[in-house]
């Protein structure tokens, strides 16, 4: 069950080497694609009353919702009906900490969180879970219901520790010369709103650099190729997941929208990240929900810096010139990156393996 692909990806990949079956269904043609690639098998669905058929002629053992958006009411609406339960053990993977009842007494909650979900994988390190919720000075609190359910497994997706060698090769593929920085560029879903309010202030940047002597390329990773003749940048619509964890990984700066499907890959290959996120010009209620919340925990633990998206090009320089040149900041980045990092998807495996075997 699809919304977040690389959470659901991640976790199929270990499954699969454990000897499990997966089947992805989704509304979406474009995880089909890279599901199929991926060797998956793949079911696409109209309309969550399908989604209920589909579920219920596969009979799963397990059956997972990758990020509890799946099941909630926005925009083009769920692919699974939140209101009846399909009598299968029903799992979560989840980036966030979105669990409030369907409806509070006073307040109505945005995230309609289905109250039969037996398990809640939150895909985090524990301690950057812990500094999300109100009463450790976060933002977000989370009913009594689920707390319960809720199992801090780790990151997921963890990716791959990409060895110096590997790096070397993948900075010579995308020419690179000696001493030539190389700055990682995703906006995922944002893409089309951001690109052309940040994307200047980047250019900008660059340039500035370059009149300084500096050596600095970009590689972005666009969902569809922008019409830009830089020789500094590098243009890329789609590439698979080995490849896009590998470029990732041999980059000396992450700048990326506030994804946490990228994040975790990131902090895995201990590379410094600068996160954007939505302004806020007053603190929120905790019922409603901004990304900048999601990633205040991990700017609090020194994984990444984090600016708004209307933030001056003068801060983005600062920021790009303290993770690309300042020795001090980088190895403290980094350093926090080693110490929180946790590989998820054997922790949630096995947790899931005993709870399963306890209900046969």
């Amino acid at each position: 069950m699809l919304w977040e692909f690389a959470q659901g990806e991640s976790f199929a990949f270990y499954a699969r080497k454990r000897g499990c079956q997966n089947t992805f269904v989704t509304n979406d043609q474009r995880l089909i694609s890279i599901a199929k690639h991926d060797g998956f098998e793949t079911i696409f669905t109209k309309n969550r009353a399908e989604t209920g058929r589909i579920i219920k002629k596969i009979k799963p053992d397990v059956l997972f919702l990758c990020n509890s958006k799946t099941v909630f009411e926005y925009g083009m609406g769920p692919i699974l009906d939140i209101k009846t339960p399909l009598g299968v053990y029903t799992c979560s993977l989840d980036s966030n900490w979105l669990f409030l009842e369907k409806h509070l007494k006073d307040k109505k909650s945005h995230y309609k969180v289905p109250e039969w979900i037996d398990r809640v994988y939150v895909v985090m390190h524990p301690e950057v879970y812990k500094l999300g919720l109100i009463e450790n000075g976060g933002h977000y609190k989370i009913s009594k219901a689920y707390k319960k359910k809720i199992f801090c497994s780790g990151f997921i997706p963890s990716g791959q520790k990409i060895s110096a060698i590997k790096k070397k090769e993948i900075r010579g593929e995308l020419n690179l010369r000696k001493n030539e920085k190389l700055i990682f560029f995703y906006l995922g879903t944002c893409e089309d709103y951001l690109f052309p309010r940040f994307f200047p202030k980047l250019e900008k940047t660059i340039k500035e650099l370059e009149q300084k002597g500096k050596k600095v390329k970009v590689f972005f990773k666009a969902r569809k190729k922008r019409d830009i003749k830089e020789k500094w940048l590098i243009q890329k619509a789609w590439v698979t997941t080995e490849k896009y964890d590998s470029y990732l990984a041999s980059s000396d700066l992450v700048i990326q929208h506030h994804g946490l499907g990228t994040l975790p890959k990131v902090i895995h290959n201990q590379v410094p990240a600068i996160c954007l996120v939505p302004e806020i010009k007053k603190n929120l209620p905790y019922y409603k929900h901004s990304e900048f919340y999601e990633i205040e925990p991990f700017r609090k633990l020194n994984l990444c810096y984090s600016l708004p998206y209307t933030a001056s090009y003068q801060k983005l320089k600062k920021s790009v010139e303290a993770l690309l040149y300042n020795k001090e900041e980088i190895v403290k980045m980094k350093k926090a990156q080693g110490k929180y990092f946790e590989k998820g998807e054997e922790n949630a495996y096995k947790d899931l393996s005993t709870r399963i075997k306890k209900l046969k």
